[in-house]
């Protein structure tokens, strides 16, 4: 049970970093750019200071070359003219640069292979980085075009309801508004003095307030017989 609870435990820690890791997938990756490339950096200014070295190494072996072979010329003219003391003297100083000479070749040799793997570490360095840079400036612009077209999307969404329900609000408004006027010009003729007089005349209370088709015929009527 307890290996099952530690096992949940870590696979939750696990799921919550990987999300997180997700989630700012972009931050971390301009994090991680910087620090790859402070150690290009780092490896570059190394490898320039062991370029010096190497060429210092150079020199002092070329310099001891020079000098040895200056000395094995000088030992055999000493020898030519018997002059043992000076040359065995001689020889031993030659011995002595020798001696010198293999750790200085060592030394250039070391230098040589290890600068020519800092060099290949170095350019692999630069390439991987500028891979990594392009494909950060690729990757950012994706984002923020994800972004940028979700949140049109949203805000298209939104501005769209929004619209839907002011439009709901102003037809309601106008609806109302429009009943209202209807009832308010009806109460108007309903209750004005006007409309009260001709709902009195065309009940028979009072003379009509226009002439009606039957007393047109009456009229008519009363013409004629007169002038019979």
């Amino acid at each position: 049970m307890l290996k099952l609870l530690f096992a949940f435990g870590k696979g939750q820690t696990t799921d919550k970093v990987e999300n997180f890791a997700d989630k700012h997938a972009i931050t971390i990756l301009r994090q991680q750019i910087r620090d790859s490339a402070k150690a290009a950096q780092a490896a570059k200014k190394a490898l320039a200071i062991s370029m010096a070295q190497q060429q210092q190494e150079e020199a002092q072996l070329q310099r001891l070359n020079e000098r040895i072979a200056d000395l094995e010329e000088r030992t055999l003219i000493a020898l030519e003219q018997n002059k043992a003391e000076l040359a065995r003297e001689s020889a031993e100083a030659i011995a002595n640069l020798e001696a010198e000479r293999e750790l200085s070749e060592k030394a250039v040799s070391h230098y040589r292979k290890e600068n020519s793997r800092l060099k290949a570490k170095v350019q692999k360095a630069k390439t991987t980085l500028n891979k990594l840079e392009r494909g950060y400036r690729l990757a950012d612009v994706t984002d923020k075009t994800q972004r940028l077209r979700s949140n049109d999307s949203d805000l298209c969404n939104a501005s769209l309801s929004d619209a839907q329900a002011t439009l709901q609000r102003l037809q309601s408004k106008q609806a109302e508004q429009e009943l209202s006027n209807d009832f308010i010009d009806s109460f108007d003729d309903e209750n004005s003095a006007e409309g009260v007089i001709e709902k009195l005349a065309s009940n028979g209370c009072g003379p009509a307030l226009r002439t009606s088709a039957d007393d047109v015929i009456a009229r008519l009527k009363q013409c004629k017989t007169a002038s019979i």
